[in-house]
């Protein structure tokens, strides 16, 4: 019923309505009141969304639909109802998840989790890739203190959080196209790391996805620092550790192994040789 005044307001040129919002404190006189105002965000664009519902469609998560009085489930990204106004989409959000928060990475666990429930395996496996470049080692030998947190331990077993990304991950490696990320942009500046161990290699990773020229240099003759000489192969498989690097080798990352930094190369000789 609201709906019609709404549209009404809406369309005057000297009223602003502010939707997603409450009064705080409301202080003055008449005809001079101030108001302080916090808005929620929307997390949507106003000036760029048609309210075509597209993203509704394709969101994996659902939440309680509080217009129907919590008796049915709305997408995450919605429209509260058909005639609201403004008509354009937002989205809900209720804060960090207890294992996205605990994961060292930070990785949106509840994100990628979604998505795999909805068959989406390779969106799952970006989302991963946005936070974390070995998704398939760390499936292998992380602590996954993500699953000591996970809420659902307090209805009955947490999550097999630790499982399903490295199912993800080896569905992915063994494919015939296995996803290789790259760079938005291109840019100038050469890149030296020194170590090819996980700190060395997520860097390059990292470097490499924001289109930086990246090349690795490891003193051993293999890469991957204590992945490589310091887990044992029974925990991680050397062959599962290769392919991880060579995807980031794919992703344009030159690695140099048997160059000890002091001996063989040198900060001087670095930038003579062109790296920032």
């Amino acid at each position: 019923m609201i709906s019609p005044k709404l549209v009404e307001v809406g369309r005057h040129l000297n009223i602003e309505l502010i939707t997603n919002a409450e009064l705080l404190e409301l202080r003055g006189e008449e005809g001079n009141f101030e108001a302080i105002i916090r808005q929620n965000p929307r997390y949507v664009d106003l000036s760029k969304c048609t309210s075509c519902g597209e993203c509704a469609k394709v969101c994996p998560i659902e939440v309680e639909n509080e217009y129907d009085e919590r008796l049915s489930t709305r997408k995450a990204a919605y429209k509260r109802y058909a005639q609201a106004i403004p008509g354009a989409y937002a989205i809900s959000k209720r804060g960090t998840a207890p294992c996205k928060a605990t994961c060292p990475a930070h990785v949106s666990v509840q994100g990628y989790i979604a998505l795999i429930r909805e068959g989406k395996y390779r969106e799952a496996l970006e989302l991963f890739k946005e936070a974390h470049p070995f998704p398939a080692i760390c499936g292998r030998v992380c602590h996954h203190p993500c699953e000591g947190i996970c809420t659902r331990g307090d209805v009955e077993e947490p999550l097999a959080i630790q499982y399903l990304h490295r199912f993800i991950a080896d569905l992915d490696l063994e494919s015939e196209e296995p996803y290789v990320p790259q760079p938005e942009e291109e840019r100038y500046e050469r890149i030296a790391i020194i170590g090819s161990g996980p700190a060395g290699l997520s860097a390059a990773y990292f470097l490499r996805r924001n289109g930086y020229k990246v090349t690795v240099f490891e003193k051993l003759p293999v890469a991957g620092g204590m992945m490589a000489v310091g887990i044992p192969a029974y925990r991680l498989p050397r062959d599962i550790l290769k392919l991880e690097i060579g995807i980031i080798e794919k992703m344009g990352v030159e690695i140099r192994t048997g160059i000890t930094f002091g001996k063989d190369i040198t900060l001087d000789s670095l930038k003579a040789d062109g790296y920032s």
